[in-house]
């Protein structure tokens, strides 16, 4: 007995153990693995497209999106380099295929079938309905509604007989109490307007003293010191995931020009203010002879899971991100 339980324990402990390096593998390779991207885009006077590509784990799984200006947007997602999207358009069109081959059957089954079958079936459901169509008990409930028509007539005229007609002072005192009716509720209406004032610019002196309130509120918390550390903690950490995830290589020409050629020369000017930031392998060519826009440019990058873990640990945790949003809860 004890011999199976220690079986079983060893068991469990090593489907415990390999679930746990399971999922110590997963996390290393979300954080370890990049996840590269690519983009490129390409104008001339025959062709105007683009196209954006993720993949992850060695181009194991991978998701790209191509537009052309002739064929549109189109889709992938590839898994081990095998198309799931082309993968299910083909079992789409084997079940239409399969559909319309059980349709073409049924309906050549149909006509085989000799006429003077069809002709005594239709005349058996024609006859069917006519015979559903009359029933005993839809003549009864026609007598019956021709019995209660007949006695109801007699009856509404004895009623309009016994009703009394209204003599003049009746319609004289029904005319009177309208009439008092109708002062009374507009006198009500004028006297109720200085009330309705004085209740409205008292909810209007509440909105605005909260509203004023609230303008207090938010400016003692924009000005407060911990919001400025906290915001100068997320701009330091904004600008470096931006310098991690921008693209490390960029690669291309772009062939510009205006009517005017002194425009192509402000143009190139401010470009050439950026120079230095420019990648090394991308040419800018003015054109000083006429309207042209042609470009041709692809960029490549990566971004590592770990660094925007470390990034978001040290924004919440090391600065004052922390305290900010316990302040805003307990503040609004």
């Amino acid at each position: 007995m004890l011999h199976i339980i220690l079986v079983l324990l060893k068991i469990i402990g090593i489907l415990l153990g390999t679930l746990l390096g399971l999922i110590l593998l997963a996390a290393v390779l979300v954080l370890c693995v990049p996840v590269q991207y690519r983009v490129s885009f390409c104008k001339n006077n025959e062709k105007l497209g683009g196209s954006a590509a993720v993949s992850w784990l060695f181009h194991i799984i991978s998701v790209k999106v191509c537009y052309d200006k002739e064929k549109g947007m189109e889709q992938d997602f590839c898994l081990f380099g095998i198309s799931l999207l082309k993968l299910l358009e083909k079992r789409k069109k084997k079940r239409a295929e399969a559909a319309g081959k059980s349709k073409k059957r049924i309906n050549t089954e149909e006509e085989k079938l000799p006429h003077s079958k069809k002709q005594s079936v239709h005349q058996i459901n024609s006859e069917a309905f006519d015979e559903t169509e009359h029933t005993p008990k839809q003549e009864r409930q026609h007598d019956k509604k021709t019995d209660s028509e007949q006695t109801e007539q007699p009856l509404q005229a004895a009623q309009d007989a016994a009703v009394p007609h209204d003599t003049l002072w009746e319609k004289a005192e029904r005319l009177i109490l309208r009439i008092v009716h109708a002062i009374s509720r507009v006198l009500r209406g004028i006297i109720s307007i200085p009330l309705r004032v004085l209740h409205a610019v008292s909810n209007f002196w509440l909105t605005v003293r909260d509203i004023c309130g609230k303008i207090r509120q938010w400016r003692s918390f924009l000005n407060s010191p911990e919001f400025k550390a906290a915001r100068k903690a997320v701009l330091k950490n904004g600008r470096k995931l931006l310098h991690h995830v921008l693209p490390k290589q960029i690669r291309g020409s772009v062939h510009f020009g205006f009517d005017d050629p002194s425009f192509t020369g402000q143009v190139l000017a401010a470009i050439s203010l950026a120079y230095p930031v420019l990648p090394r392998k991308l040419t800018v060519i003015p054109d000083f002879n006429g309207q042209i826009l042609e470009a041709d440019v692809s960029a490549r990058g990566r971004i590592y899971g770990i660094v925007l873990v470390k990034l978001a640990v040290q924004t919440y945790f090391k600065s004052r991100v922390k305290e900010i949003i316990k302040q805003y809860k307990e503040a609004f």
